[in-house]
């Protein structure tokens, strides 16, 4: 297993400049990805077995809120894993969606295919996205840093 190391995020951020919250995950290679893309497949098909049924189980409880979740129907290039993709470059892709309780984005950086950084931006918009952050940050916090341990050269 690599190395993972907790990196500051200066707020505002590129990707999403009204984020009022952020974490950013990093680990060093040598890496043999040639894209972002590549990277964020190889780091969501890396997350823990628990998680599928964990976001299954997320769904069910959410929907008498009105949240949307990975069912986000807005126009999107694609996806990585469950997550939609709203912009992409060679170095670094961007996916997420806006939803009543809160924004998210992922950012996976690609940085000269030695280190992959997965930053998360998140825009509370009520109590109830405060609420749910706090909630999902123990399982946030297990799912990235076992999955970026887990990408191998």
């Amino acid at each position: 297993m690599r190395q993972v190391e907790e990196i500051d995020v200066p707020l505002p951020h590129p990707a999403m400049s009204d984020a009022d919250w952020a974490d950013c995950y990093r680990v060093e290679g040598p890496l043999s990805f040639q894209t972002a893309h590549q990277a964020a497949i190889a780091i969501v098909s890396a997350f823990p077995k628990w998680t599928y049924p964990a976001l299954m189980l997320r769904q069910l409880v959410v929907m008498p809120f009105g949240l949307k979740g990975s069912e986000d129907k807005q126009e999107k290039i694609g996806k990585v894993g469950v997550f939609p993709i709203v912009s992409e470059e060679p170095e670094r892709v961007v996916a997420g969606f806006d939803d009543k309780h809160l924004n998210f984005r992922i950012v996976v950086d690609l940085e000269a295919g030695q280190a992959v950084s997965l930053t998360t931006l998140i825009r509370r918009h009520n109590l109830l996205g405060s609420a749910y952050l706090q909630l999902v940050l123990p399982f946030h916090r297990a799912i990235i840093r076992s999955a970026l341990a887990r990408l191998r050269s």
